[in-house]
């Protein structure tokens, strides 16, 4: 168990993946660096609250409690907006990813903005790409990540 514990540690603070952990409840018990950087919160600040704080007051309420729904499957956001320390709203993707206990169901929940998504400053529109600036669009951000060309979608 130990071993385990120091590889998910390792591979959660290496990844250029901004990753929250919370329980059951939505209650954040672990980012990683990437998070921080994302979010400009540092864990310190972060961890033992209520996660639906960095999307409540710029989401629907019905959404931020859709976050922590209690279903086994991971769920997909395209566009969704939370909170960065200074003050203003970000767009990006979210990806949800319930893990389940024993019994089957679930007890904490994975959040993950992946590096490779556009962040957009909700108030002035001005998207980055976290790690490739340069790039004008996703596809490019997909030939220069190694992933080839991928299909455009509305909204892309």
């Amino acid at each position: 168990m130990v071993e385990t514990e120091a590889l998910f540690s390792a591979v959660l603070d290496t990844t250029s993946d901004a990753v929250m952990v919370t329980d059951r409840a939505g209650i954040i018990r672990r980012i990683n660096p990437a998070f921080e950087k994302l979010t400009g919160f540092a864990s310190g600040t972060l961890v033992g609250k209520d996660a639906r704080e960095l999307f409540r007051d710029i989401n629907d309420p019905e959404f931020c409690e859709e976050l922590w729904e209690h279903g086994t499957a991971p769920r997909n956001y395209p566009s969704v907006r939370s909170k960065h320390s200074d003050g203003r709203a970000q767009v990006h993707a979210l990806n949800m990813t319930p893990i389940s206990d024993t019994a089957g169901q679930p007890s904490q929940f994975i959040a993950v903005i992946l590096s490779e998504s556009f962040q957009t400053d909700a108030a002035t529109g001005e998207t980055r790409r976290a790690k490739h600036p340069q790039c004008k669009t996703r596809q490019q951000v997909y030939r220069i990540a190694g992933n080839g060309p991928r299909p455009l979608h509305a909204g892309q």
